[in-house]
């Protein structure tokens, strides 16, 4: 269910797209730092999405990278303490009398 719902979204997005491109489809001049050149609309404004896109994901990724680094020093840390658990529950039970 959770692939077709994927499938479903990825296709209303992509004719969402076509659509956008067919519209804006008139070429613009486009100045940056190392020259300009003349390229449609509908190309730029995919390729400054797919650039946006990047720079989110490698902003995230130290947060993710941390994360994951984390979540393995507390996954060793409770398989060491489980296996002390388990020691201590072997041990036999003393009588002070």
């Amino acid at each position: 269910m959770k692939r077709l719902l994927s499938l479903l979204f990825f296709l209303i997005v992509t004719l969402f797209g076509v659509a956008l491109a067919m519209r804006n489809s008139e070429r613009v001049h486009f100045d940056y730092y190392h020259g300009s050149l003349d390229i449609s609309l509908s190309l730029l404004l995919a390729l400054t999405l797919l650039v946006g896109a990047l720079l989110g994901i490698a902003a995230s990724l130290s947060v993710v990278i941390q994360s994951r680094i984390e979540l393995a020093r507390v996954r060793r840390k409770a398989a060491v303490t489980e296996k002390e658990v388990m020691n201590l529950r072997a041990l036999p039970l003393r009588d002070h009398d």
